[in-house]
């Protein structure tokens, strides 16, 4: 048995790169045991391969560098049951987090994808549309601030008041069931026309077709549904979204 390693064989057993060596001897996590003062050259005891060993099953069970140095001496059954619980339970709860977040990216995607392929069929239409739901974000002043307008589709009520935004959503969604109130998109019929450009022309084109149908009967309300947006797109001339006129039952 080797009593000293060289930095490059210590570094071959584990199939790690020397710089990695290099860094935890600089962060003081493995200092080799000899080191020439003329050469600087490094070696390690043999001892050292088990220490690495911990040191890199730690890394593998989702310890950062500062925490392996923390406990890494002190490691007990008992310790290790501890961390090793409170660890797993961390990493289950990014994963459940990871899971809504892949979940919640792919229904946006598909979205998208789906919406864009509807335009030439109802583009100038009127259709019946069943109750829709979104999460209601607020005002456009601090509607760019939140996480769910990332995540889910983006909706805008246009009404005598302005407008709110909000994210469209599957009410059936459980993930929502804490972001705050879910307001209903009434069912009913609705004209439906696409906007293309910036959303600051979308106002004026709502009024625009509005007086362009004198012969139909609005309620006043319009929403505006986000296809390709500031997401995936970064110019604003290509943006488009769906504009939902309501029309008033009679």
């Amino acid at each position: 048995m080797l009593e000293r390693l060289s930095i490059g064989q210590l570094a071959a057993i584990f199939r790690i790169n020397i710089q990695t060596l290099y860094y935890y001897d600089k962060i003081g996590l493995l200092v080799p045991s000899f080191r020439d003062s003329t050469t600087g050259i490094r070696n390690y005891s043999f001892k050292q391969v088990q220490k690495l060993s911990t040191i890199l099953y730690l890394k593998k069970c989702g310890f950062t560098l500062d925490e392996i140095k923390e406990i890494e001496s002190t490691l007990t059954p008992e310790t290790t049951r501890e961390r090793f619980s409170e660890k797993s339970e961390n990493i289950m709860r990014q994963w459940i987090e990871i899971v809504k977040l892949d979940t919640a990216l792919h229904k946006k995607l598909n979205y998208v994808k789906d919406e864009i392929e509807k335009i030439s069929d109802e583009e100038g239409k009127i259709l019946y549309r069943k109750k829709r739901y979104y999460l209601k974000i607020g005002l456009e002043e601090t509607a760019y601030g939140t996480e769910d307008l990332y995540y889910y589709p983006c909706v805008v009520k246009y009404d005598s008041q302005g407008k709110v935004f909000g994210a469209l959503i599957d009410k059936k969604d459980t993930n929502i069931a804490d972001h705050g109130p879910v307001i209903k998109i009434p069912n009913g019929q609705y004209l439906i026309e696409y906007h293309k450009g910036p959303y600051s022309t979308v106002a004026e084109h709502k009024e625009r077709i509005m007086n362009e149908h004198p012969e139909l009967e609005f309620t006043g309300d319009m929403y505006s549904f986000d296809i390709v947006d500031q997401m995936n797109c970064a110019n604003t001339e290509d943006f488009i979204t769906r504009m939902e006129f309501q029309i008033r039952s009679r």
